[in-house]
């Protein structure tokens, strides 16, 4: 399991339009940076993984994929190299550019609250209409790529729990736990039916011998850093600029997550 290559998370753009709480790049307004991927560069990485059978191909990172305006491109170049499923994750809140979100293969959709008042303090942006509008205009679209719902629960939120699964219930569902908060050792009072894609450690257990959910997962920044994975941005293992893939990858199989934020992560697989 640990050798294996699955997913590639490409950040093609870093803008986002909201400073939700729980995110560790926009949490704070007016601090978000703004960086594209050069085209090139996104070329240069994708010849590197045509020869990995990659499961699925996720055009984003920190960023908002409905920002990048230059998706059709970075589709375009992406499928040159590779039949992986391509899946949006998205807050699905800037309605003008809504056709963005036809050219995936799956649209996850983050809604992390059930009244406006809770999606203004989780997000940052008083939103939830704009979102509500365009989930359902893409609901609507003949052949919508498959839609799912997702809440990322947090102290903040818990409470609203119940009233965003029946809201959606139409959905395929998505409930994760705030990893940040989780090892600060916030204990969360709901008890959630995880789906089995998306399980992690709950209650602020830990489990160093659970195998890492992100362990098949190639995170690579708008720059072209590898990270050790999407929670671990600060581990870096080495530039596709300066080094193949391949040699990065051995360095970040050889590290085995023996670093800070791996040891203290509760991201696991429970069976």
């Amino acid at each position: 399991m640990y050798e294996s290559l699955e997913i590639l998370q490409l950040e093609t753009s870093t803008a986002c339009n909201m400073h939700c709480y729980y995110c560790d790049y926009h949490h704070v307004p007016d601090s978000a940076y703004n960086y594209l991927m050069p085209l090139d560069l996104v070329e240069k990485i994708m010849v590197q993984f045509k020869d990995h059978k990659l499961m699925r191909i996720q055009p984003w990172l920190a960023g908002e994929p409905m920002l990048e305006t230059r998706m059709p491109e970075i589709l375009k170049i992406i499928k040159k190299y590779s039949d992986a499923e391509i899946v949006f994750f998205t807050n699905a809140t800037i309605y003008e550019n809504r056709h963005i979100l036809m050219l995936a293969d799956r649209v996850d959709i983050t809604v992390s609250a059930a009244t406006p008042e809770t999606y203004q303090i989780i997000h940052g942006q008083p939103f939830l209409p704009q979102a509500i509008k365009t989930i359902e205009w893409l609901e609507q679209q003949p052949n919508h790529p498959p839609i799912s719902l997702r809440i990322v629960v947090t102290e903040k939120n818990q409470h609203e729990v119940e009233a965003w699964q029946k809201y959606w219930s139409r959905f395929k569902q998505y409930h994760n736990i705030a990893c940040g908060l989780l090892v600060s050792g916030w204990q969360p009072d709901v008890k959630l039916d995880l789906d089995g894609e998306i399980q992690q450690m709950t209650r602020g257990q830990y489990m160093p011998g659970a195998p890492c959910l992100f362990w098949n997962l190639a995170a690579v920044n708008v720059f072209g850093d590898l990270y050790q994975c999407c929670k671990a941005i600060t581990h870096i293992y080495g530039n596709l600029n300066q080094m193949t893939f391949d040699e990065v990858w051995k360095k970040r199989l050889a590290n085995n997550r023996n670093n800070s934020t791996c040891q203290t992560c509760p991201v696991r697989i429970i069976k």
